[in-house]
């Protein structure tokens, strides 16, 4: 199912005193969209220049993006540090990244039906080991920033809410005034108490244990154990009652929680593991990637020092061989002389080339040649 985007309606009045005051409905889910958080802030800010002392913020939503509430709570303390009075309803729920902008209030009231719920932060993530370290460091900044505004108003230490708030904690509107987180009902809702019912058994009995068994857990504080209810007159004891189912339920789902705490804890181990072997693995590719750069090096002063041995030996051996003794000039051989049936025979062969060489021998040779071929 989409979930819808907070609708947020913005309303402005000026008393017959001359008094502003200002009243803002924010309904649905925190969502992504940074213009939500940006008109809050402009609007809070309008309503300042003209005077307003006073802001009401109706809150029923179940949360959504923290850093849009971070956003409009820092409009809300904004309003404050410029002597604005700030009041806070919550009508319905106001859950998860809702109540960290409820903190910006300086009053905080709920209505009689109205629940909180305060948990950690949680994202979805992709990635390598360094990435998803990246985002576990995020969260938990996060979710220490929220518990130091929680510890502000509850008035505990960060460090006890931290761990005891972390997962999903609902108040009704009671507990939440008795844990700090706030300040009474709202005055609207402030009616006559009703008549004390007498104690009754079976179910509606089982439903007032129910609620005060879950209180149990729900708020830091200890409870006293209570008995399973009693049955209606005339009726036997069920095999379980909805006291017993609702036991089981805690039990098994704080089994689970603790199983997924093992495993977080398995896996931040695990994660710890890898970065050590990362670390180990990076630190010996450097040291032998710095014993080959050494090697390199002394294979270059061994290559250097081997030519340059072998240049001097080279040299050393011109050196020792002696100069070389220009022959004396042969002297001219005698012109070779060719009969005429030779010759004949070269012009029958058609020996063109040896008979031009012949000619060039002499003079004689030449008339020879040139009496032949007429003939």
């Amino acid at each position: 199912m989409k979930e819808k985007l907070p609708v947020i309606r913005y309303a402005y009045k000026v008393t017959a005193e001359n008094v502003g005051t200002g009243t803002i409905d924010v309904v649905g889910i925190f969502g992504e969209d940074d213009n939500d958080s940006v008109k809050f802030r402009d609007e809070v800010q309008a309503w300042l220049a003209r005077g307003c002392s006073k802001i009401t913020v109706r809150v029923n939503s179940r949360g959504g993006c923290l850093f849009t509430a971070f956003a409009m709570y820092d409009a809300l303390r904004a309003a404050r540090a410029a002597a604005c009075e700030v009041v806070a309803e919550v009508h319905g729920v106001a859950a998860s990244a809702a109540t960290v902008f409820l903190m910006g209030a300086s009053a905080i009231y709920m209505s009689e039906n109205s629940q909180l719920m305060v948990h950690a932060p949680s994202t979805c993530v992709w990635g390598h080991l360094d990435e998803l370290q990246e985002q576990v460091d995020a969260l938990r900044d996060a979710w220490l920033r929220m518990a130091e505004l929680y510890a502000a108003r509850m008035g505990q230490t960060v460090e006890q809410l931290a761990e005891q708030l972390r997962r999903d904690t609902w108040f009704t509107a009671q507990q939440a005034i008795d844990a700090g987180l706030a300040d009474g009902l709202v005055p609207a809702f402030n009616l006559p108490a009703e008549p004390e019912e007498k104690p009754a058994g079976g179910l509606r009995q089982a439903a007032r244990d129910i609620a005060r068994a879950t209180s149990s857990w729900l708020l830091p504080r200890k409870r006293t154990a209570l008995a399973n209810a009693p049955a209606e007159p005339g009726e036997s004891n069920p095999a379980a009652t909805p006291l017993q189912v609702m036991q089981q339920r805690i039990a098994l789902q704080t089994e689970q929680l603790g199983d997924l705490r093992g495993a977080l804890a398995t896996s931040e181990r695990e994660l710890l593991a890898a970065q050590a072997a990362n670390a180990e693995a990076d630190t010996r590719a450097a040291a032998a990637e710095e014993r080959a750069h050494k090697a390199e090096q002394q294979l270059e002063i061994e290559r250097a020092g081997t030519a340059a041995r072998i240049e001097q030996a080279v040299a050393e051996r011109l050196a020792a061989i002696p100069a070389p003794v220009a022959p004396a000039p042969a002297e001219p051989a005698a012109p070779r002389v060719l009969g005429d049936a030779q010759v004949q025979a070269l012009i029958r062969l058609g020996r063109t080339g040896a008979l031009l060489e012949y000619s060039a021998t002499s003079p004689t040779a030449m008339q020879q040649v040139t009496r032949l071929l007429g003939t």
